[in-house]
């Protein structure tokens, strides 16, 4: 776990875990990491997704107890990978759709591994093509720009 601050913008990096324990660990650093920056944005960055465009690729866990502590805390996006598709999901707050919740992003993937997409209905974009995508980010005046491309 760690942090990094850029510009007006602080980055909470927690690791991937399937131990309870250990991820109430993660989560408590989060959320004195979190309390402690003045900055206006917040990004969270996890291996894997609360909310998944793999079918294969839940985690209960991390699906029960990440989504809470990003409602408590007021993080604005959430990236992750591990599903190997492409999805963004609508502002949630509490599981449902609400302007004041965080935005969920799965980054995709540009290499050999692709998994059809599925959504769940948390998703507002997701990509269903075996093609490689990645995402970029650009901050400016404390808003966020999030731009997903093909690799091609």
């Amino acid at each position: 776990v760690y942090s990094v601050d850029y510009n007006d913008v602080h980055f909470s990096v927690i690791s991937f875990t399937s131990d309870k324990e250990l991820l109430k660990k993660e989560l408590e650093w989060l959320k004195e990491d979190v309390k402690n920056s003045d900055k206006k944005l917040k990004v969270l960055l996890t291996h894997q997704p609360p909310y998944y465009t793999n079918p294969d690729g839940g985690n209960a866990l991390i699906k029960e107890m990440l989504p809470p502590v990003v409602d408590e805390l007021g993080i604005d996006l959430v990236f992750s990978g591990h599903d190997h598709a492409y999805g963004r999901t609508k502002k949630l707050k509490n599981g449902v759709e609400d302007n004041e919740g965080a935005i969920y992003i799965v980054g995709g993937t540009t290499g050999q591994k692709h998994y059809q997409a599925v959504n769940d209905g948390s998703f507002e974009v997701y990509n269903d093509e075996n093609t490689g995508i990645y995402t970029t980010l650009e901050f400016n005046n404390g808003e966020a720009r999030i731009v997903a491309k093909k690799a091609d």
